[in-house]
This record gives structure tokens, sequence and C-alpha cells, in this order.
């Protein structure tokens, strides 16, 4: 284990093994609990560099920090500057979850898209199927959200969504890598006014953005 400060969310999962004379009901009910803290750290907002995985997780060596289990959970804390530029494999996915409002957090704690600023997301992608998602609402209903894909030195793949006060279904862009090798994609998020919209009341050229992800299915 690195002597270096350790991350506070994996640092918690430090006394987690099983004390000597526990019964097989007790440690299976602590083991649980432990999960369901995993479960939670993995959705705590903002760029939580923390990749939970059952089994010790494969292709990240170089970027690994620092690393600590529970049971068959492993919590790795990753570099996420070189991370960025780690290609997903068929069926993982990776996410930042900014809030969660309808469970214990406030909406003013999602991530601000504001008009003619868009989020800029770099990554680096092997050939294969993507389906980039975001749940990003309008409260004051007068903004239209565009999900890009663009290649370096090619061109986006774009779908643009109309924008609603309640996130009935995440907004969806699917795409596919076809470069032969993995190549740089900036991924982004953007939000536009609706023809005729009159944003001069406050925050009416904001929306919110609950949580974003890249899935490679196939």
């Amino acid at each position: 284990m690195s002597e270096r400060p350790r991350h506070a969310a994996a640092a918690g999962l430090d006394g987690t093994d099983l004390q000597t004379g526990q019964t097989l009901e007790e440690g299976a009910d602590r083991a649980h609990r432990v999960e369901r803290f995993l479960v939670a750290m993995t959705m705590e907002p903002g760029d939580t560099p923390v990749l939970v995985t059952r089994g010790a997780p494969h292709g990240f060596e170089d970027v690994t920090t620092d690393t600590t289990s529970a049971g068959s959970l492993v919590a790795t804390l990753l570099d996420l500057g070189p991370a960025s530029s780690q290609a997903l494999d068929v069926g993982q996915s990776v996410a930042v979850e900014y809030s969660l409002p309808y469970v214990y957090q406030p909406i003013e704690d999602s991530f601000p898209l504001k008009v003619g600023d868009p989020l800029r997301i770099p990554v680096t992608l092997a050939p294969g199927d993507y389906v980039f998602t975001t749940e990003v609402i309008d409260p004051e209903l007068l903004l239209t959200l565009t999900l890009s894909a663009t290649p370096d030195g090619g061109a986006p793949v774009t779908q643009v969504h109309k924008l609603t006060g309640l996130v009935e279904a995440p907004q969806e862009l699917r795409f596919t890598a076809e470069d032969p090798v993995t190549v740089r994609y900036t991924l982004q998020i953007q939000v536009d006014p609706i023809e005729g919209a009159d944003l001069r009341r406050k925050n009416a050229d904001v929306a919110r953005m609950h949580r974003w992800s890249l899935e490679r299915p196939s």
C-alpha cells in the first residue's frame, strides 16, 4: 500500500475485515453493509476518482495510485489525467454523478450548464459502439440540449433533445467509433435557447445536469 495520503472514501474501508468469533450471518450482514457503502461511494457527486469492482480491475495498473478491499469488492483510486487515455473495453462504462436530487441532495448541487459554455469531455475510444447519456433538466423550459461526439480531425455525431423540468428518461446519443485504432474523441454537452426564448430572467439560461455516462455495449 502506498504511503502517500489516501483518498477519504477509500480510507473509510479500513477495518472491514471480519473479526474472529463472528458468525457467518454476522459476517454476511457486515459484508452487505460494506457493499452498500461502496455503491453509495461510487454515486458521490463530483469527480471522485474511485473505481469499485468485484475482484481486481484489469487494464488500470498504470493509472492506479491506491487500492483497498472488502471481501470480493475492490476500491481503486485512479489518477484521472492518464485514466482519460484508457479506452473502454466491451461492457465497461464511465460516469460522473453530480447530484441525486430524488434521493438526498438538493437540485442546486447539480452541474450548471450555461448557454454559450458547453462542457467538453476528452476520451480515448477503441473501435466499437457507444452510448453517451445525460440527465439534464431545464426548470424554465426554455432550452434544448445537444449531445455530440467528435473524433480528432473528424465530423461530429450529434443529437438534439428538448429539455423538460424532470428527467423522465436519460437523454441519449448513440454512435460508432469506426477507426481501426484507438482515437481521441471529444464528448460535448451543450444547451441552447429555443426560438423566441426570453433569457432575461435570472438563471433562465442555465440547465441543471445530474449525471453523464459513456458506455461501450459492443
